[in-house]
């Protein structure tokens, strides 16, 4: 199984467990360039292999996804025979996913 590159980050307020850098894959410290990404107060540094251009690009990718979704998700909920007619555990899970959508586009600035 390939190791992936491991991206330095630094956090605007205390660090965080040691296990959260490892299933996340970043090194937290000050070590990289300027940051690339900044995601829920974790800031992506450039360093040596990362493509700045590649990350952005990957970031907007989400954000045009996750706006479609959330497009979507205000189509159905605000469609009266759906709200009336589906069961109520269904609207509620649209709900959710619609407030999941939005917190998620929120956090990377969209």
């Amino acid at each position: 199984m390939p190791v992936k590159q491991v991206l330095a980050a630094r956090t605007q307020n205390s660090r965080p467990h040691e296990l959260v850098s490892r299933l996340a894959r970043v090194e937290f410290s000050e070590n990289g360039g300027a940051p690339i990404a900044s995601v829920a107060g974790v800031e992506l540094l450039e360093t040596e292999g990362i493509d700045p251009q590649a990350v952005a690009a990957r970031i907007e990718e989400r954000r045009e996804k996750l706006r479609a979704e959330v497009k979507r998700g205000e189509g159905k909920l605000s469609n009266e025979g759906f709200v009336a007619k589906a069961p109520a555990n269904v609207v509620d899970e649209e709900r959710e996913k619609l407030a999941a959508y939005r917190a998620e586009l929120e956090e990377l600035g969209g």
